[in-house]
């Protein structure tokens, strides 16, 4: 009838109208499905990449530890040596000071030794200095009275050969006057032989 007719073509285009949206909907879920199939792999290798830097970034870890663990053991050895030589300083600086302290007491005994050697030696020159300074005195009152005794030496000295220088100049006259008489008698022997 005209009614089924209708009713049929009604049925055929919402088919066709259903068909044709489950055709776009099987589109849409395949394009779907390769955006997630594409997006999948994309996180399966992201996956691998970053399994990849994980398994790479334990192995650095792990290296940086045994190498820290190295320089730890290292650190403790160097710390161990320096606490040992840290002792042995003390110690040396203790056996040091107790060498000083008895140089000291030493020296210091020695610097008391030269005080009184010293306070002993200014006594004696002091001493010393009054006995010459007392010598002194007499040798210059004795080399005073020598000095007057020279003195009176020298002038009777000069006194003596001026009288001898006269005694002399009158020696000579004689000596002159008989060499001249001693002439005449010569020539009047001459003349009377």
């Amino acid at each position: 009838t005209q009614s089924e007719k209708a009713l049929r073509e009604e049925l055929e285009k919402k088919f066709d109208s259903l068909a044709g949206q489950f055709a776009h909907e099987k589109e849409l879920r395949e394009e779907m499905e390769l955006i997630f199939k594409g997006e999948i792999r994309d996180a399966e290798s992201k996956q691998g990449e970053l399994s990849t830097q994980l398994a790479h970034e334990q192995k650095l870890r792990t290296d940086a530890e045994e190498a820290l663990k190295g320089e730890l053991r290292e650190a403790e050895t160097k710390q161990d040596d320096l606490a040992y030589q840290v002792l042995n300083e003390q110690k040396l600086r203790s056996e040091a000071m107790e060498i000083l302290k008895g140089e000291l007491r030493e020296a210091q005994a020695k610097q008391d030794d030269l005080a009184n050697q010293f306070e002993h030696e200014q006594k004696l020159r002091l001493e010393t200095e009054q006995a010459l300074k007392g010598e002194l005195r007499e040798a210059e009152t004795k080399q005073d009275h020598w000095k007057d005794k020279f003195a009176f030496e020298q002038g009777v000295r000069a006194e003596a050969e001026n009288m001898l220088k006269g005694h002399l100049q009158q020696a000579e006259a004689k000596q002159d006057g008989l060499t001249s008489e001693f002439a005449r008698e010569r020539e009047l022997r001459e003349e009377t032989e």
